[in-house]
């Protein structure tokens, strides 16, 4: 199978991060790594001075604490990866919640444009939220891990000191190598969980944004009125149909015609000549 271009990829993370496989040239590199790790390490402790019991010791210390810190590594992922499917679950509620009410019709969109808007959002959000449960739930997945057991610990009939602590070493090397593994593919799934994450806090960011200038430039209900007042379909459509015309009433009588009464006001008087 070819391998998928970088470009690709970063539009797959974009959309629903995931995991890139290990193609088998990769896989096949790594486990010759690892092997040689492991040669290179048992020639070294066969290497060891003989005898030198309490040198081999230390060093045998040293290795255990080596599984300790790895260990401690693992708890740690392991840690990160619950509590991102602790924020997860809570966030999907939230954002179910809404795809529920805008399904329902409890959310009425104001146009067509910022439903649309809306479903691809909560789409785009429910994705994000998918691929880091997902990779959550991969990462605290069952896993095999080496561990010392009574054969390794315990001395063998007739072993030396010297020969009991070199084989305890070579046994922490090989457990090292393989637990590192299993811890290292945790922390790529808690890698694909923090992309996740990152993105539904960008497209969160975006929508809010979106929303408040969509908000800013809509319409108040004041104009709503008046779109309503100018519309007459819309209020033909709102007063309904009109029922027929009745009959005609009986003619009413005849008023009695109007007189002018005398004003109460007396006449103007008329000037006088002067002759």
């Amino acid at each position: 199978m070819p391998k998928i271009s970088d470009a690709a990829w970063v539009i797959a993370d974009c959309i629903f991060p995931t995991a890139e496989s290990l193609s088998e040239a990769d896989a096949a590199a790594q486990e010759r790594q690892d092997q040689n790790e492991l040669n290179d390490a048992r020639a070294r402790i066969t290497a060891f001075p003989n005898p030198a019991p309490e040198l081999v010791r230390k060093y045998l210390e040293d290795s255990i604490g080596l599984l300790d810190e790895d260990k401690d590594r693992r708890q740690s992922v392991e840690s990160r990866l619950t509590s991102i499917m602790g924020l997860s679950s809570i966030a999907g509620t939230v954002v179910f919640g809404g795809i529920i009410a805008q399904a329902t019709g409890t959310i009425h969109s104001p146009s067509t444009t910022f439903k649309w808007g809306m479903a691809s959002a909560g789409l785009y959000l429910t994705l994000q939220l998918c691929s880091a449960i997902l990779a959550a739930v991969r990462g605290l997945s069952r896993k095999t891990f080496a561990a010392e057991n009574s054969d390794s610990v315990l001395p063998q009939i007739s072993e030396s000191e010297f020969d009991h602590y070199r084989r305890r070493a070579t046994t922490c090397m090989q457990i090292l190598i393989q637990n590192r593994r299993q811890t290292n593919a945790k922390v790529t799934q808690m890698a694909v969980a923090h992309r996740a994450m990152k993105n539904f806090l960008l497209a969160l960011l975006l929508i809010a944004l979106a929303g408040a200038a969509f908000a800013v430039r809509s319409q108040s209900s004041n104009d709503l009125v008046e779109t309503l007042r100018k519309n007459r379909e819309l209020n033909e459509l709102l007063r309904g149909p009109q029922g027929p015309a009745g009959p005609a009433g009986p003619k009413g009588e005849t008023g009695a015609p109007c007189v002018n009464k005398p004003s109460n006001q007396p006449p103007a008087s008329k000037p006088k000549n002067r002759g």
